[in-house]
């Protein structure tokens, strides 16, 4: 592992095809793409890189930002239950929790202070709060009162916030490790989000499928990311960069590190590399 700021010259730039990079604390500050990073990847596109956003984020909160950058290659969402192929609509990969472990978990969000989103196809629904004063100013987002009764269709992830109804969450399922993924991720303000999804679902398999879809081969992919959720998508990638402000494990599990999110990280490290194979 080696810090921000060593040359770079142990992957040059001609190995590489391919940029798989997180959103939230990674690419973004709250909900905001900084230009720093705009620049760079439109740098990185116009040297023939794939740039391949891997996020926890469910579709509609994913391609403004890819639609921004003019992206068409496949988005990993919710946390990589879902990898969507821009160019045909269509999913690569589509993963869904059991619907018995559903049934488990939505009286427990139901009977706790909690907040929660659950996303199925083209929509999502949200608890937990009271409901808004004008249903339209959250989207595509539908406001529910009560989980247990919303749907019977399997959903592809489910997201927490609250630490009484996290544990018990967390407790429940620690004899399902088999059948689903439970991870920490970063939600666009900052807070701490359990996120659940079938064990299928993570970054990782998510990103050898786009690969597999663009003809590359992951070991030619620098993956970005800032936590445990992410951890997949270092395995499977031939080079990671973990951000400023990520944990411990996550930092030494990549092979730089890089500044934090909030210092423009990403195309701190993209613009070194850059720079270095220009020399």
């Amino acid at each position: 592992m080696l810090q921000y700021g060593f040359l770079l010259s142990k992957n040059p730039i001609m190995l590489h095809t391919a940029l798989a990079i997180d959103l939230d604390g990674t690419l973004l500050i709250g909900d905001t793409l900084p230009e720093a990073e705009c620049k760079v990847l439109f740098k990185a596109k116009s040297m023939g890189l794939e740039i391949i956003i891997a996020t926890a984020r469910w579709l509609d909160l994913a391609k403004p930002i890819t639609d921004k950058l003019n992206l068409t290659s496949p988005i990993i969402t919710c946390s990589g239950a879902q990898v969507y192929d821009p160019l045909t609509c269509q999913d690569l990969a589509d993963h869904r929790l059991p619907s018995d472990i559903a049934e488990l978990i939505y009286p427990l969000i139901d009977s706790h202070d909690c907040i929660a989103t659950v996303t199925y196809d083209s929509h999502t629904v949200l608890t937990g709060l009271p409901e808004p004063a004008n249903i339209k100013d959250i989207g595509p987002v539908k406001w529910v009162t009560n989980l247990s009764q919303a749907t019977k269709q399997p959903a592809r992830m489910i997201t927490v916030q609250g630490t009484q109804a996290l544990d018990s969450i967390r407790s429940t399922l620690a004899a399902e490790t088999e059948r689903v993924s439970v991870a920490d991720s970063i939600g666009p303000s900052g807070q701490s989000i359990l996120t659940i999804t079938a064990a299928k679902a993570n970054k990782g398999l998510a990103l050898i499928t786009t690969c597999d879809h663009l003809g590359l081969d992951p070991e030619q992919v620098i993956a970005f990311g800032d936590t445990d959720g992410d951890l997949d998508m270092f395995a499977a990638a031939g080079t990671s960069v973990a951000m400023g402000q990520a944990s411990k494990r996550v930092q030494d599990a990549a092979t730089y590190i890089t500044s934090p999110n909030t210092q423009n990280g990403v195309a701190r490290f993209l613009n070194t590399l850059f720079d270095s194979q220009e020399q």
